[in-house]
């Protein structure tokens, strides 16, 4: 007799049936035609789109398509862009359990664009895409590129958490070879450079369809006013239309910046700012202010709270606290006092309704020491006391 092995069982593979279509060619204005290659099987569906297409033709199909995530909405038409994506999806939705939030289909890829506008509505002037590629995954959407506003120019990323479901907080990267504030402004709110309550009244009114905003931006030359600042690095937020910086660091007026503050953009504005200058130099300080001191250097802090639209309702509303210390200079105008020349002066004062108050100051001058209190009005008058330093012992007594 024979010994026979049972028969083996037949294994049918766990692949499951898929309906390939041949790729389709779309012609969409670019240097080759778009190819879209297309997988069907019993529980969803693959479709992969790669070529280079004008804008003016990719959006509308795109749209039709809705592979568009909301990032990408306020794409203009001009400009082209090269496509590599997939979207894929089930054929049923689940019954129970179902996100309203979330995408039917899963969009994955990359997309890069070429001389494009991105024209949100809360921007008066588009932002003109030189380059960018943008990575999407199911929970991402990644930019990178090189942008101008206005006149401005920058380069960095911003992240989109995909679905962007609120709060939906977009974080940004940007660096930046020279900023002048004023005209950025002028862009953001498409009239004339200055225009800073207009700006903020733009913002205010449109703070609904602001993105939240969170990031760094780093600039080599940031122009604000007639400060300028060199290799300004920024924390910065931007949440429900109020504006708040985390921190401002940079060098100017011979010195070191630190700031951090906050423009709270109610009906009328409001501002929060700390603000430490280190070893700037008091020349450069007193042009700055129409000031005319003489040489040295200052160590300065003050924290100040403002609310207003213009140049006078900030100074009178301003209030807070300034500590001061000013190293080998001089007063030119106050020749019968020491403060004509000193080795130093020290001091702290109180703003408010537009007059700093120094409520006590020491000065030396040659190795002697007296005591600076006044005030300093808004017109730049000063009402100053000198006298000498009270015995040991003595209390001491602050002039309000």
């Amino acid at each position: 007799f024979a010994v026979q092995s049972p028969p083996q069982p037949i294994v049918q593979s766990a692949q499951p049936v898929a309906l390939v279509l041949e790729p389709a060619q779309i012609d969409l204005g670019g240097p080759a035609p778009l190819l879209a290659n297309v997988r069907l099987t019993r529980q969803g569906y693959q479709l992969h789109y790669s070529g280079t297409a004008l804008l003016q033709h990719l959006l509308p199909l795109a749209h039709a398509f809705n592979i568009v995530p909301g990032a990408l909405q306020s794409l203009q038409g001009n400009g082209t862009a090269d496509y590599n994506v997939t979207v894929q999806g089930d054929w049923l939705l689940p019954l129970v359990n179902l996100d309203q939030t979330a995408p039917l289909s899963d969009v994955s890829g990359t997309v890069g664009l070429h001389n494009a506008d991105f024209q949100p509505s809360y921007l008066a002037e588009p932002v003109h895409i030189a380059t960018a590629t943008a990575t999407l995954s199911p929970t991402e959407l990644h930019w990178n590129g090189v942008a101008t506003l206005g006149t401005t120019r920058f380069t960095g990323s911003l992240h989109t958490p995909l679905p962007c479901t609120a709060p939906c907080v977009r974080r940004f990267d940007l660096t930046a070879a020279s900023v002048n504030f004023g005209v950025l402004a002028a862009s953001l709110q498409g009239q004339d450079e200055g225009m800073v309550q207009d700006l903020i009244n733009r913002v205010r009114s449109r703070s609904q369809d602001w993105p939240l905003l969170d990031g760094t931006a780093r600039i080599a030359h940031l122009g604000l006013g007639q400060i300028e600042i060199a290799n300004a690095s920024a924390e910065l937020a931007l949440h429900d239309g109020n504006l708040e910086v985390r921190s401002l660091d940079g060098r100017t007026l011979g010195g070191t910046l630190h700031a951090t503050g906050a423009v709270d953009l109610a009906s009328t504005p409001g501002y929060d700012a700390a603000v430490q200058l280190r070893h700037v130099s008091a020349p450069e300080l007193a042009q700055l202010l129409k000031e005319r001191w003489g040489p040295g250097q200052i160590d300065l802090a003050c924290d100040l709270t403002m609310r207003g639209a213009t140049a006078s309702d900030l100074s009178s509303s301003a209030k807070g606290t300034l500590r001061w210390n000013w190293t080998g200079g001089a007063l030119p105008q106050l020749t019968s006092t020491p403060l004509h020349r000193f080795d130093r002066w020290s001091g702290t004062g109180k703003v408010a309704k537009g007059t700093v108050t120094i409520s006590r100051s020491e000065v030396t001058a040659n190795n002697v020491t007296a005591v600076v209190t006044g005030t300093i009005g808004s017109d730049r008058s000063l009402d100053l006391k000198v006298a000498p330093p009270p015995p040991a012992g003595t209390p001491e007594q602050e002039t309000a």
